[in-house]
């Protein structure tokens, strides 16, 4: 249970790191 928990939180971070991105390239052009 926890170890799916630790998967399924470790990819919202991944997925919000990659918006983060995105947005801050747009920001730059």
């Amino acid at each position: 249970m926890h170890v799916y928990l630790y998967k399924y939180s470790h990819i919202f971070i991944l997925i919000s790191t990659a918006e983060n991105l995105l947005l801050h390239s747009t920001q730059v052009v």
